[in-house]
């Protein structure tokens, strides 16, 4: 999502996380946001996927069941940035 500062993007994507995260609706959606403002690696994407994993494992959203993969990896050498 992009647009202009003051906008109200920062506060969609709270109400959006609010909304999933309510008692009805936290066991069916997880929701995690990502500033790519900064980003400077072809492997942001990537990053940004293993982390969003890594926190629903941590959060308790999705379950690892074999515990000798103690780290997700989700990392591509593939330039995803460029077009």
């Amino acid at each position: 999502m992009s647009g202009k500062s003051g906008m109200g993007k920062s506060s969609l994507l709270n109400a959006v996380k609010a909304s999933c995260a309510n008692k009805q609706n936290k066991s069916k959606f997880y929701a995690f946001t990502v500033d790519s403002i900064n980003a400077e690696t072809e492997q942001f994407i990537g990053l940004a996927f293993q982390e969003l994993l890594e926190k629903a494992k941590v959060e308790n959203f999705i379950s690892c069941n074999d515990t000798s993969k103690n780290k997700i990896s989700f990392v591509s050498a593939f330039d995803l940035l460029s077009g």
